[in-house]
């Protein structure tokens, strides 16, 4: 089989047509690739198991926190690293807790399931002054 010139200059425009497609195809792959091997190797940001505030001492006064159970919970805390107040959400329910300096308890106030409040007041000695039910 014989070609002309006309044909030999088609098939050789049409090989170097499909020659920069496929360039520009591996080119686009191998780019792909590298970008999902680099993304896959970033080092991934780990998530703080709590969050504190703490004063010009350096003393947590406010933590954000998860309990041992998975329960979030919100302390705050005075000078001497006492937790004085504690908003919580565990199991049993959503709580709010009061202590004084000496870490007794003064007033805890805990909803159990969907509907059964339950309140504690304490005097400053633990000594339970009111309790409902």
């Amino acid at each position: 089989m014989t070609y002309t010139d006309g044909q030999i200059e088609k098939k050789i425009q049409r090989l170097e047509r499909e020659s920069r497609v496929l360039r520009i195809l591996a080119g686009f792959l191998l780019s792909l690739t590298c970008a999902i091997l680099v993304m896959g190797q970033a080092p991934r940001t780990p998530e703080p198991e709590s969050i504190t505030i703490c004063d010009d001492q350096g003393r947590i006064r406010i933590e954000l926190a998860l309990d041992p159970g998975g329960a979030p919970y919100i302390s705050l805390q005075d000078e001497n690293g006492i937790t004085r107040a504690k908003l919580d959400a565990n199991i049993s329910g959503p709580g709010v807790h009061f202590r004084n300096a000496d870490n007794s308890l003064l007033a805890s106030l805990r909803i159990f399931g969907e509907d059964e409040p339950f309140l504690i007041l304490c005097a400053g000695d633990g000594k339970v002054l009111f309790r409902a039910p």
